[in-house]
């Protein structure tokens, strides 16, 4: 792929995830909760609240330590998180891993700059 295929990945990944967070935001606001709230246990909130740092810790870390990987794959380490915590926001009603998002987006510009710098 060339750079300029790779840059509008990146975007088009970027733009995925600003996307969920808008649809998100525009069907809780119009419907209320997705999930009834006994649906949702303590315990199943704490572990997808761990689900969210773990992959976001371990994303961060694989998508800007592992150079020889391809680009789309380090990507999607990070675009995952993001999602997870999007889910956790909208979903679990837990705002305690929202900290993630602006750790995953410097993560993810800063492996831009590395990936067009290549």
């Amino acid at each position: 792929m060339t750079k300029k295929q790779i840059f509008f990945v990146f975007l088009a990944m970027l733009a995925g995830v600003l996307l969920t967070a808008l649809l998100f935001e525009i069907v809780i606001r119009r419907q209320g909760s997705l999930l009834p709230p006994e649906a949702v246990t303590p315990s199943v909130q704490y572990a997808f609240g761990v689900v969210c740092a773990a992959s976001t810790l371990v994303g961060v870390f694989l998508a800007l330590r592992q150079t020889g990987w391809n680009p789309l794959l380090r990507l999607s380490l990070i675009t995952s998180p993001a999602v997870l915590v999007l889910i956790d926001y909208y979903l679990l009603g837990e705002r305690n891993f929202l900290f993630c998002l602006p750790l995953l987006a410097v993560a993810f510009f800063i492996l831009l700059h590395r990936v067009m710098q290549d």
